[in-house]
């Protein structure tokens, strides 16, 4: 290797330090920034916009924390009602105010313990809402088991929210 090729390495590698320092310093600005609240907030006015239902009622449903969603607010009279009323209600928040369609068993289940529901008959009340509430995207007993809303659901789950915040 002579001098010149050593000068071209060497400015190579400057260049290709500079560009890292770039993409840091954009990756910085990004963590940084508010987007994941912005997804959040046009969520929350997507979803109060469908409902009618304000977005101060809204968040006395759910409680949103570090990309997670948990519902604080429900109804129902039997164990099986407020487990299933739980379900609708997580899997359409998820969707509404994080984009996704579909939401792990264990998440639901979460949500369901936290508000102080037992778990023993959990799958058992979320059967009873396959195929026409629900779907089901692995085998049962999955740890990667996830559930979705049908279009049935997703009305339900839309009325459910009305009735919640007593609209």
């Amino acid at each position: 290797m002579n001098d010149e090729d050593i000068t071209k390495l060497k400015l190579l590698l400057e260049n290709h330090e500079k560009r890292i320092k770039r993409i840091e310093e954009f990756i910085e600005k990004f963590e940084n920034s508010s987007y994941v609240e912005d997804i959040e907030l046009l969520g929350m006015e997507k979803l109060s916009k469908k409902t009618g239902v304000n977005g101060e009622k809204l968040k006395e449903i759910f409680d949103i924390e570090n990309e997670q969603l948990t519902v604080v607010k429900i109804t129902g009279d039997k164990e099986r009602d407020k487990t299933q009323n739980i379900t609708l209600l997580v899997l359409i928040g998820y969707n509404y105010l994080f984009g996704e369609e579909e939401v792990l068993s264990q998440e639901i289940r979460r949500n369901v313990g936290e508000n102080g529901i037992s778990l023993n008959n959990f799958a058992k009340h979320l059967n009873k809402m396959i195929p026409s509430l629900i779907r089901r995207k692995d085998k049962a007993k999955s740890p990667k088991n996830a559930y979705k809303l049908t279009a049935l659901g997703k009305s339900k789950s839309l009325e459910l929210i009305k009735i919640v915040a007593g609209v």
